[in-house]
């Protein structure tokens, strides 16, 4: 057999019985769909948002966290989370219910980027053992 791209489509010549048959037109070509790469998996049980996009200077920046139950394991049971911020003008907010969501002063020139952090303090059980993780995101200060 023998394939020849014609066109946009496809051909087929195929030999048998001593002679070559002909060509056969196949049709258009099935080009392949690109498929988009799957989206990073979740880092452990917690999803941390901080913002949808850049932080007036001088503003507030709204950080929330969702707390998800890891397929078998016990729920975490949170005790508190504290967000807070590093360098020059600090800055740090402790959320005790959910929904845990803050919004945390920030203190930085226009233009500049940063990072805000969650410390969540979690048991497993009742009286077990306090456990804690923390996260961060990046937030953009607005020119």
């Amino acid at each position: 057999m023998l394939f020849a791209r014609h066109g946009a489509g496809l051909a087929l010549d195929a030999f048998g019985a001593g002679a070559w048959s002909g060509w056969a037109d196949l049709g258009p070509a099935a080009v392949p769909v690109p498929t988009t790469p799957a989206p990073p998996a979740p880092d452990g049980e917690l999803n941390l948002e901080a913002g949808l996009s850049c932080t007036p200077a001088g503003g507030k920046l709204r950080v929330s966290i969702a707390v998800r139950k890891r397929p078998g394991q016990a729920k975490a049971r949170v005790q508190r989370i504290v967000f807070y911020t590093k360098g020059k003008g600090r800055k740090v907010r402790v959320d005790r219910k959910a929904p845990f969501a803050v919004r945390i002063a920030i203190n930085r020139p226009a233009g500049t980027s940063g990072r805000v952090y969650a410390r969540v303090y979690y048991r497993r059980s009742k009286h077990g053992k306090l456990h804690d993780k923390t996260v961060s995101r990046r937030y953009v200060v607005c020119r």
